[in-house]
């Protein structure tokens, strides 16, 4: 039974820091700037800045988080714990094998999840497996400080637990909802969000699929009230900060998974040279054995196979350079990131940009020096394995971008093996791609959201098949590209 220690110097001193913290300027709550140490596919990803911001104004006893899939948002919550060195006890329930609307999963998210959690938060942390009602006994009443619900969307499952848990709210009390803003198939938070809101003082954030913030309790601490209490116009400030923070946070990551990137494809091309030799001296083998070719001809093979091998050797040379270079600069990157110089100069980088941009536009400053054909541009970040054995339950996780110089995308698709699989989450931001285009390949600048990611779902197969892998944009004017990604060779697990 998890309870709630009551400590009479421990009130004392969260009433001290509400009414220190009571200030809602983020140079005050520096947590909110910290770079997180869980990185992992997430739709919860912009909203970390404010999670570690409201545990810093909560200062909470006892936080638990319904539904936790790869872990993103938990271990926000416990970083920030722990950088603010709290007495708080955390918990994390989940089922970890996904739904219809996550998608299904095998027991590998949990196992990752448990590597990056347990050397970091196991001394004040527990991951749960259990379904959310089997839980409940674990707590008693009035002890939860802050609830995070983010399980099965649907509008009676997400009441269902709202009001199952609801008992268990301390006074202090805080609930977080997310996807209060998507409304697509048969989502259902924005639905109870817009029936509790009107009950309970509250804030929400409209950026990254939605996020509300209920104060259930009768007793809200001091800092929290200020929040809830703040105008419209500061509202929109506040969102603004956080948007911007959440929709930077990527960045740094971004650059350090690409130069992870380009030094697989460097390996993979020195595969390739290898292959290349092999495959030189095999037909020079075969060539001398059946046409028993005059000296002059074997000798023009054999200078063409030294060139061959100067080449490749020159190749490896340069790749391993670029290794070099690229290790070079993945410890130059982790230094600058991990300084907090780094992390406030990039967040007012950003916002200096996101509003200097209209201006430079309406001085005609971004316009490109010539004209700009109409082109389609991807690529797929994503390095795609030879070979996939398919048994039960089987998904292939994508990442990638594009865009069109012109037209707009209104859909997107992957076509794998004659399957179509849409993609939901497009138009995400890439300042990496925007920097290599805008102004002068992309003017309208839309290759700043032209990231995408998705994970398909592969039913079995009965045989080995060589799968097509292919990319599927449609436009407003009705008009689709196809492009061609890849190729697979799946092969059955029985």
């Amino acid at each position: 039974m998890v309870t709630n220690p009551q400590n009479t110097n421990q009130q004392a001193r969260h009433a001290i820091e509400d009414e220190i913290k009571s200030d809602l300027n983020p140079f005050h709550h520096l947590v909110c700037l910290s770079q997180p140490l869980r990185v992992a596919p997430s739709f919860w990803t912009q909203h970390i800045p404010f999670a570690m911001f409201l545990i810093d104004l909560l200062r909470p006893r006892t936080v638990v988080e319904l539904g936790t899939f790869t872990g993103v948002s938990y271990c926000a919550f416990c970083q920030a714990v722990k950088i603010l060195d709290l007495d708080t006890r955390c918990y994390a329930i989940d089922n970890w094998q996904g739904d219809r609307h996550n998608g299904f999963y095998g027991d590998e998210v949990l196992q990752e999840l448990k590597q990056h959690h347990d050397p970091l938060y196991d001394s004040f942390s527990k991951l749960i497996r259990s379904s959310f009602e089997e839980a409940l006994p674990l707590f008693e009443d009035q002890s939860i400080d802050l609830l995070h619900i983010d399980g099965y969307h649907t509008y009676q499952a997400v009441k269902a637990d709202f009001d199952s848990w609801l008992p268990k709210m301390s006074e202090r009390g805080v609930v977080l909802f997310h996807d209060t803003e998507v409304r697509e198939r048969d989502f259902g938070v924005w639905q109870l969000w817009q029936e509790l809101k009107s009950k309970h003082p509250h804030f929400d954030f409209l950026h990254g699929y939605g996020l509300g913030l209920l104060a259930v309790g009768k007793s809200p601490p001091a800092a929290l009230q200020k929040l809830l209490r703040a105008s419209e116009s500061e509202r929109h400030r506040i969102r603004e900060f956080f948007h911007q923070l959440g929709s930077g946070i990527e960045s740094p990551i971004e650059s350090a998974q690409a130069a992870q990137q380009t030094l697989a494809e460097l390996h993979t091309k020195l595969k390739e040279k290898e292959q290349e030799l092999q495959t030189i001296t095999s037909r020079f083998g075969e060539r001398e054995e059946e046409s028993r070719v005059s000296a002059y001809h074997f000798a023009r093979h054999r200078e063409e196979l030294e060139a061959s091998a100067r080449r490749l050797a020159e190749k490896e040379r340069e790749a391993q350079s670029l290794i070099a270079h690229l290790a070079d600069k993945e410890r130059q990157i982790a230094k600058i990131t991990s300084s907090l110089g780094w992390r406030v100069l990039s967040r007012y980088g950003r916002i200096k940009y996101r509003y200097l941009l209209p201006l430079y536009k309406l001085l005609g400053l971004t316009q490109a020096s010539r004209k700009i054909s109409n082109s389609f541009l991807f690529n797929l970040d994503t390095l795609l394995p030879e070979e996939l054995v398919i048994g039960k339950g089987n998904a292939l996780y994508l990442s990638g971008w594009c865009f069109h110089t012109i037209k707009k995308i209104k859909r997107l698709e992957i076509i794998f093996n004659g399957a179509s699989y849409p993609v939901k989450r497009f138009r995400l931001a890439r300042r990496d791609v925007m920097d290599a285009y805008f102004p002068n390949l992309d003017p309208k600048g839309r290759s700043y959201r032209s990231g995408f990611w998705t994970i398909l779902a592969i039913p079995q197969i009965e045989k080995t098949v060589d799968a097509s892998l292919q990319l599927k944009a449609s436009f407003g004017d009705r008009s689709e590209i196809v492009e061609q990604l890849g190729k697979v060779t799946l092969k059955a697990a029985y």
